[in-house]
C-alpha cells in the first residue's frame, strides 16, 4: 500500500473534454508526449476512427497480460474486449475475476447479470480481495438498476468510510460523501418516489439558503407585469446570436417575462430554451469555444432557468419533472455522474487479476483521472477542417 500511496502522489487534474481540430501529425506528437499507457486510454469522438496511423492502444495491451488486458479494456469502456480477454486469464474463480466481469456487465446494460457477477465478488472478499469504495458505489448503482433499494443504499453506506484509505492523498472521502448524498437521494427518484426526492434533492441545496423560493408567488405584482408586458411588445427575436450565453440570456429573459404575466406554459417553454438541461448532448468544451463564451456566466443563466422550472413544476406538484431539473443543477448531473464519477477500477482492488509486468507498466494517478472523466479527443469531421 506504501508504495500506491507514493505513485498517487503524481500531479493529476480533472480531465476536460478536449477538442482537437489540428492535423493527424500534430495530435500524434501531442500523444506521444505522455505515457504509452495514458496515450493508450485516449478515444476519438466525431471524425475519424483513428486520430493518427499510430495505434497506442494495441502497443499498449502487447505489454499486458490477459489479466491487465482485461482492466485496461474495461477502464477504456471497451467492455465487449475486456469480457474476451476475461476468459482467457488462468483463474476465474476470484473476487477480482467476478469484479470486473460486473463492472463491464454493467457497462453493456446487462444489469441482473452484473448483480449476480457482484454478489459473487462480494462473496470472496477478504484478506486477498477487499475492493475499495468504488466496488460499492458501482454494486450500489447495479442495485438500484434491478430495483434493489435496501441493497443499494447499504453499499452507498458501505462506500463512505472505505474511502478513508485516500485521505493521506487526496480529499476523496469528502468527495465521495457528496457523492453519496446525491445518489441516496437518486435510488428514491429511480424507485419513482418523486415527491420524496424532490423534496431531498432541494434540502441538499437548500441546507445553505432558500434557494427555489418555493413559497414565494410565480406571478409578478402589478408594476412587474406592466414591465414585462411593454419589453414583450417591443421584442423582436433576433435571426440568429453572436454566442450561446446571448442567446440563453434573450430566452431568460423572455422566459421570465411571460412567467410575470402568468403565462406558465409559454414560461415553461423558454426557461427549457435556456437550461438545455440534456447534457448528453452538449458541445464538447473547446479552446475556440472560450474565445466567445464567458462559460461562469453561461452557467449562470441556465441555472437560473432550471431553478424557476424547478419553482414552477413543484407547484404544479410535476415532482417527476421537478427531479430531471435539480438533477442538472449539481456540478454533475446526477444520474449522468453514475456512469462516470468514480466508475472506473483500481489496479489494487484486482489483484488476483494482474500480474507485476500489469503493476509495472501502469500509473495509478491515472485511475484518479478517470474517475472524473474519460479521456477523449473530440474531433470534428474531416470536411470540416478544410
Amino acid at each position: 500500500m506504501s508504495a500506491f500511496k507514493a505513485k498517487l502522489k503524481i500531479f493529476f487534474a480533472a480531465v476536460f473534454a478536449v477538442s482537437f481540430t489540428m492535423s493527424e501529425n500534430v495530435l500524434a506528437v501531442e500523444l506521444d508526449k505522455l505515457t504509452l499507457e495514458e496515450a493508450a486510454y485516449y478515444r476519438t469522438v466525431g471524425g475519424s476512427a483513428k486520430p493518427s496511423k499510430r495505434n497506442w492502444k494495441a502497443q499498449y495491451l502487447r505489454q499486458l497480460s490477459p489479466g491487465g488486458r482485461a482492466y485496461f479494456l474495461a477502464c477504456r469502456r471497451d467492455y465487449r474486449e475486456a469480457l474476451q480477454e476475461l476468459e482467457k486469464v488462468p483463474r476465474r474463480n476470484t473476487g477480482s475475476y467476478f469484479y470486473v466481469k460486473a463492472f463491464c456487465l454493467e457497462g453493456l446494460g446487462r444489469h441482473a447479470e452484473a448483480v449476480k457477477n457482484y454478489e459473487a465478488a462480494r462473496s470472496k472478499i477478504g484478506e486477498v480481495f477487499h475492493p475499495g469504495f468504488r466496488f460499492y458505489l458501482q454494486c450500489a448503482t447495479a442495485n438500484m438498476k434491478v430495483g434493489n433499494e435496501g441493497r443499494s443504499l447499504a453499499d452507498l453506506d458501505a462506500a463512505g468510510p472505505i474511502s478513508e484509505e485516500y485521505a493521506q492523498v487526496h480529499a476523496y472521502p469528502r468527495y465521495v460523501r457528496e457523492e453519496i448524498s446525491k445518489r441516496k437521494v437518486a435510488v428514491i427518484e429511480y424507485k419513482g418516489r418523486y415527491k420524496e426526492a424532490a423534496e431531498k434533492y432541494m434540502k441538499l441545496f437548500n441546507a445553505i439558503s432558500d434557494q427555489f423560493h418555493l413559497n414565494e408567488p410565480l406571478t409578478g405584482d402589478a408594476a412587474s407585469k406592466a414591465q414585462a408586458s411593454a419589453w414583450l411588445e417591443k421584442l423582436v427575436e433576433p435571426s440568429s446570436f453572436k454566442s450561446e450565453t446571448e442567446q440563453c440570456i434573450f430566452f431568460l429573459r423572455k422566459g421570465k417575462a411571460n412567467l410575470s404575466l402568468g403565462n406558465i406554459a409559454q414560461a415553461k417553454t423558454y426557461l427549457a430554451k435556456a437550461a438545455q438541461c440534456q447534457s448528453h448532448n452538449r458541445e464538447p468544451i473547446s479552446p475556440e469555444r472560450f474565445k466567445y463564451e464567458d462559460m461562469t456566466v453561461l452557467s449562470r443563466v441556465k441555472d437560473q432557468a432550471k431553478s424557476l422550472l424547478v419553482r414552477i413544476y413543484y407547484k404544479e406538484k410535476d415532482y417527476r419533472k421537478c427531479c430531471e431539473y435539480l438533477r442538472c443543477l449539481f456540478r454533475n448531473e446526477v444520474m449522468d455522474s453514475l456512469e462516470t464519477t468514480y466508475n472506473t477500477l483500481a489496479m489494487h482492488d484486482i489483484p488476483e487479476l494482474v500480474v507485476q509486468k500489469d503493476i509495472d507498466q501502469h500509473i495509478p494517478s491515472l485511475e484518479l483521472k478517470l474517475d472524473k472523466a474519460d479521456l477523449l479527443i473530440f474531433e470534428k469531421p474531416a470536411q470540416a477542417r478544410r
